[in-house]
């Protein structure tokens, strides 16, 4: 698909033009990708917390949970710099995982499920897994 965009300036100068082409080398291609590399996968939670004592057992027995399937926490925060669409209300907690397939295993997993309902009781919760892009 062929684009350009164009911004204006505030100033008046000239605006600001890009196509297409200005991204390509930054976008892997497959041809170009190893065929044996399996891209990361990060677990993304936007949680507003309703009830902090009751979510306490959960965060009190997560990070054990995490441990089998080495993943590693990237982010856990509320500060947020909204940019465009609705900000996150709550924290963000981002990990890393090697694949999407350690990141369901993860949220499957028995240790997960056996605390995963105080979470769901105790805050209001946007939940997925996305796949990354390989180094």
């Amino acid at each position: 698909m062929d684009f350009t965009a164009r911004i204006a300036q505030n100033d008046g100068s000239s605006p600001i033009e890009w196509s297409d082409d200005d991204f390509t080398d930054l976008i892997p291609s497959p041809a170009t990708e190893s065929m044996d590399m399996e891209n990361p996968a990060y677990f993304i939670a936007e949680v507003v917390i309703n009830d902090s004592e009751g979510l306490q057992p959960y965060l009190d027995k997560v990070e054990a949970t995490l441990a089998p399937f080495d993943a590693r926490p990237l982010a856990n925060t509320n500060v947020i710099a909204g940019l465009e669409g609705e900000t996150p209300a709550g924290r963000v907690v981002i990990l890393e995982f090697k694949d999407m397939d350690s990141a369901q295993a993860w949220y499957g997993s028995p240790a997960y499920q056996n605390i995963i309902g105080a979470r769901l009781v105790s805050a209001t919760s946007r939940v997925y897994i996305l796949e990354g892009l390989t180094a």
